[in-house]
């Protein structure tokens, strides 16, 4: 069984707490729904590797890092399914993808 491709993100949000908190609901909901989106993008990095893609969103368990109080992480998972047996993402397309991530985030919230 070949294992799911997955991309681990750390979000980081500042602010008061509570705004903070809440935010991880609006930051999994804007990923969600620009899912397809990142489907796209993939196949425009690579047609072959992810013809028949398909992206989830979910939550991760991160390493703790230390971070000011008025900062809240927020991990979250993009799973990418039904790609070529075998991928390895280069640092390359890895760092493309974040950064398209960043951007969906950004643009949405």
């Amino acid at each position: 069984d070949v294992p799911t491709p997955q991309i681990p993100v750390r979000i980081t949000v500042r602010g008061p707490a509570e705004e903070s908190d809440r935010s991880l609901s609006f930051i999994t909901d804007a990923l969600e729904a620009r899912k397809q989106d990142l489907a796209q993008y993939l196949k425009s990095l690579d047609r072959n590797a992810f013809e028949d893609v398909r992206v989830s969103i979910g939550s991760v368990d991160l390493p703790d890092v230390t971070v000011p109080t008025f900062v809240t992480d927020h991990p979250v998972q993009v799973i990418i399914k039904n790609v070529i047996p075998g991928y390895v993402f280069t640092t390359e397309i890895r760092t493309s993808i974040i950064r398209f991530i960043k951007e969906l985030v950004k643009d949405n919230l």
